[in-house]
């Protein structure tokens, strides 16, 4: 079926400055997606803190909160039991925290309390979000194979806009949880999708630039978001100034158009050619009848085809329809785990680096974005599988490398 696509769109192959305007416009929704899987380095963080004591206490602070050994901070989660005897120890903090925040920042840990044996509840928060992002995953590409790739972008993309302004005005955790799970499940979805149709939206050789579009963007909106949570600190501001920018995408209802190789494929005859004139018109090039014929011809093969078959592709064809699918999809599941994985993990590691944690996010912006634009010459090269066997060869050595080197050292 593919081949059949491919051979009815080759008139389609030279793209104009349309194609180029709807590539980026679509690479910028991934400055919102970017921006809310990335907030957690800045809304989770710890803010300095100790036991609250009420007040009328009769006790000066120094006998009622006992300070860290060697030092003179006082210790973030105990208070005596009895600030008259330090013998009877210390019990949790009965009255809740003060916090003591540099500058303007606020987080949620000190918005909710999230500190001391509470500080789990941080964690969970991140993992309810990638539940919803796991899930929203699952979900969405297989609603944009049935729905079409444009009214998923749009629902998704504009959904999202009113959760992630609706997380701004949430005074309660649990809400805030919830609707983080729903901003996840959102974002991913609209990822997929996203990447979906700027890739469809373009020849088939233009598909790398257009996918390491989307990840330039990202490594960009890393950037940004530091510079962001920089200016601004407290977590109920950045999450408007992150959100508000979205309200300007109400204009992609009239300016995005579907994949014609969605309509195509869903043997959509007069929408697929209405929109390949819109595409010929605003770049100045004129389709030919051959297009239609060969367009329509595509089409009554597919239809010949689906009708005798009676079926449509998806997940489960995906894993049972034959081995080699089945292995080469579990493989690059694979591959995608163990890389999200690895960037996660180093990107946190990050913090110890540099002084503070907006520096350290804008050092995987600019090493991201070095990275990115490497890539697209390598790949336009090499092709992807010998790229991307080498890189996990070399980033696996790496890191067993690393780990050997911290053993050996811990036993010097």
């Amino acid at each position: 079926m593919v081949s059949v696509v491919d051979g009815a769109l080759h008139h389609l192959d030279k793209p104009g400055g349309y194609h180029v305007l709807i590539a980026v416009l679509l690479c910028c929704n991934y400055f919102p997606i970017t921006f809310h899987h990335l907030t957690a380095l800045f809304y989770a963080t710890d803010i300095a803190h100790a036991c609250r004591l009420p007040e009328g206490w009769p006790w000066h602070k120094k006998f009622s909160i006992p300070t860290v050994t060697g030092t003179s901070k006082y210790d973030d989660c105990r208070m005596f039991v009895d600030p008259n005897s330090a013998k009877l120890g210390t019990k949790s903090c009965v009255y809740g925290w003060e916090f003591y925040p540099q500058d303007r920042e606020w987080t949620i840990a000190a918005e909710w309390g999230l500190v001391c044996e509470r500080s789990y509840l941080v964690q969970m928060a991140t993992a309810v979000y990638s539940g919803g992002v796991i899930f929203g995953g699952l979900v969405f590409g297989t609603l944009a194979d049935k729905f079409g790739r444009k009214p998923l972008v749009l629902f998704t993309l504009y959904v999202q806009t009113a959760v992630s302004i609706c997380i701004y005005f949430v005074q309660n955790f649990i809400l805030y949880v919830i609707l983080r799970f729903v901003h996840g499940l959102l974002l991913q979805g609209l990822q997929c999708t996203t990447l979906c149709l700027v890739i469809e939206l373009l020849p088939s050789r233009y598909r790398t630039a257009a996918g390491i579009g989307c990840s330039i963007v990202w490594a960009l909106a890393t950037i940004c978001l530091s510079l962001i949570a920089y200016s601004v600190q407290h977590w109920r501001y950045i999450q408007l100034a992150i959100s508000l920018p979205c309200i300007v995408t109400l204009l992609y209802i009239w300016l995005i158009p579907e994949s014609v190789r969605w309509l195509v494929t869903m043997t959509k005859t007069e929408n697929a050619i209405s929109t390949a004139r819109k595409f010929s018109l605003y770049n100045k090039r004129p389709l030919t009848e051959e297009f239609n014929r060969d367009l329509e011809s595509a089409i009554k093969e597919i239809s010949s085809k689906e009708s005798s078959r009676m079926e449509s592709y998806g997940l489960r064809e995906l894993v049972c329809y034959s081995s080699q699918l089945r292995i080469g999809s579990l493989v690059l599941c694979f591959c995608w785990f163990s890389a999200s994985s690895l960037y996660q993990a180093l990107s946190q590691s990050l913090f110890e680096v540099a002084s503070d944690r907006y520096t350290s996010i804008i050092i995987v912006g600019f090493v991201d974005l070095i990275a990115f634009v490497v890539m697209y010459f390598i790949l336009v090269r090499f092709g992807r599988r010998r790229p991307l066997c080498a890189l996990l060869i070399f980033s696996g050595s790496m890191c067993i490398s690393t780990v050997v080197a911290e053993i050996g050292r811990a036993h010097v």
